[in-house]
């Protein structure tokens, strides 16, 4: 299984275009197209290439930490995750994630945590997320547009 991330390049907007996501997935998540016309300093966007091709992506939000989710200083935020449907239950989700967790410290040597919040109602990807190495702070974000969020993280560290 052949998974790495990297970052968002103007080149993969066709790619990213093409991901599919069913109705499930849009209610928890950020579309291909608002993904792709994304522009703020504070996000940097990814891709995550499964056996060569894009087929997932995520946002790194920077100014995490001064946002409304109660997290530790010098925190970046992962947020906007998505797997094309079709890759779905193969292990590629936890795969990225992992991948995910080994890159970012070191394009964020910085950030000692990173944060995000997963749909009370979204299991899988509560499950998945806890899978990869994430823990439930047992903290709720009830601002959330679709219902409350679990507040998770995982600790970056440098390890290579």
């Amino acid at each position: 299984m052949d998974v790495t991330v990297r970052r968002y390049d103007e080149k993969d907007e066709n790619a990213v275009l093409g991901i599919s996501l069913d109705k499930s997935q849009t209610e928890f998540t950020v579309t291909p197209e608002s993904f792709s016309q994304e522009d703020s300093e504070d996000i940097d966007r990814y891709v995550i290439v499964v056996n060569g091709a894009v087929s997932g992506y995520f946002k790194i939000d920077k100014a995490y930490s001064a946002g409304k989710v109660d997290c530790e200083p010098k925190s970046i935020g992962l947020r906007g995750l998505a797997l094309d449907s079709r890759l779905q239950g193969k292990g590629f989700g936890k795969a990225a994630l992992r991948v995910l967790c080994l890159q970012l410290p070191k394009d964020y040597r910085q950030h000692n945590w990173l944060y995000l919040t997963v749909n009370c109602r979204n299991l899988p990807a509560y499950r998945c997320y806890l899978a990869s190495g994430f823990e439930d702070t047992e903290n709720l974000y009830l601002e959330g547009p679709v219902g409350p969020q679990y507040i998770m993280r995982a600790k970056l560290s440098d390890e290579s």
